[in-house]
């Protein structure tokens, strides 16, 4: 038939054991169309035709897409384990490669399986490939895989939540998100199950370990929430987190980055007295007016009128207790705490959705 006329009729006739042959002028997309529809040979018009592909019916344009080769996605050092090249439809003799030492072939160089071997130590991306040949044709198929732990090179660190930018923090911010990455060309991608961290930081900062965001692939430890609200900063914060996978102590390097931590243009309110017994008064200010007082996460509120303001005070166990509104320009709102017992309790000062917690002490 001709090759514009190509439907699904050469699958039948492959089917039925027939030679489906096509035939005229055609456009790479039909070229490529019969390949994928089974069509075992082509004539062109022009038989120096060299635009599709050189005329060669590789991979790219489906003539050999009945190859499959099976085999690991991950090995481990010194790990042993086999691939397999499998058509139902190709026959001949068979040969393995590997593009790189990461791999090696043990056993099985010209049989339809082979048995590979991770490298003693070290390791990263090898690609294997299977090879079928009859006469001066030659089928191929790939696959890409890892060898040994992963690579600190592939590990990216950024802010996921906060004012700053990818490596700046906000000063006395309740909370901040560093959330990290890996990036592996292999496939699949990327062949890790967790990180480790450690944060070398002043101890008034809060770090907590985070994870299960659906923007972010569900790895163990991915992140890490980073509570500012009672540092003033002065230093930087310095992060170090390395990658595993499924190995036993297959640990990457460890990565570095340091983060800034920046004054993000916060206002200030002040919380007092603390501790207190009676009443706590909380004061709006349109700077640094007091040495007591805190700056806030939300940048810019007081230059805005009839800002609402929900303070919520709640207990160790963080149950609510005691609540009050008001507004910025208010300038003070005081909340009367003579019902509540002695001890600790946390205040929750709400303004545009923003909010800063503050220990609160009750004596």
């Amino acid at each position: 038939m001709e090759i514009g006329d190509v439907d699904n009729e050469p699958i039948s006739i492959y089917n039925s054991n027939f030679v489906c042959r096509v035939f005229g002028s055609s456009s790479n997309q039909e070229y490529t169309s019969s390949i994928n529809n089974n069509v075992q040979f082509i004539a062109l018009d022009n038989h120096s035709e060299t635009s599709y592909n050189n005329g060669v019916m590789t991979d790219s344009y489906g003539g050999t897409n009945d190859i499959t080769i099976s085999g690991g996605d991950l090995f481990c050092n010194n790990q042993y384990s086999n691939f397999t090249l499998s058509s139902p439809t190709l026959s001949g003799s068979y040969n393995w490669s590997v593009s790189n030492s990461n791999l090696s072939i043990t056993s099985g160089q010209t049989s339809s399986t082979a048995t590979v071997k991770g490298k003693s130590s070290g390791g990263g991306d090898v690609t294997i490939t299977g090879t079928i040949s009859n006469g001066s044709c030659s089928y191929s198929k790939t696959k890409n895989t890892w060898v040994g732990p992963p690579k600190s090179s592939n590990i990216g660190l950024g802010v996921f939540q906060g004012q700053g930018s990818d490596y700046e923090l906000c000063a006395m911010e309740y909370s901040q998100l560093i959330a990290a990455t890996y990036n592996n060309a292999s496939d699949p991608d990327p062949p890790i199950v967790g990180f480790d961290w450690d944060i070398y930081s002043d101890p008034s900062i809060v770090v907590n370990y985070w994870d299960n965001v659906a923007s972010i692939p569900d790895y163990e430890n991915e992140g890490v929430e980073v509570d500012l609200s009672d540092y003033y900063g002065g230093e930087d914060i310095d992060v170090a987190i390395r990658a595993y996978n499924a190995c036993t102590s297959a640990y990457s390097d460890w990565h570095f980055q340091t983060f800034s931590v920046i004054d993000c243009g916060s206002y200030y309110y002040s919380m007092s007295p603390n501790p207190t017994s009676d009443e706590l008064s909380i004061r709006f200010l349109k700077s640094d007016e007091s040495a007591s007082s805190v700056r806030s996460s939300v940048s810019g509120a007081l230059t805005q009128a009839n800002i609402p303001v929900l303070v919520e005070i709640y207990n160790s166990a963080q149950t609510r207790v005691l609540s009050g509104n008001g507004n910025v320009t208010d300038g003070e709102m005081k909340i009367n705490t003579s019902t509540l017992k002695p001890g600790s309790y946390f205040v929750h000062v709400l303004v545009n959705g923003k909010v800063d917690k503050k220990h609160l002490l009750i004596e």
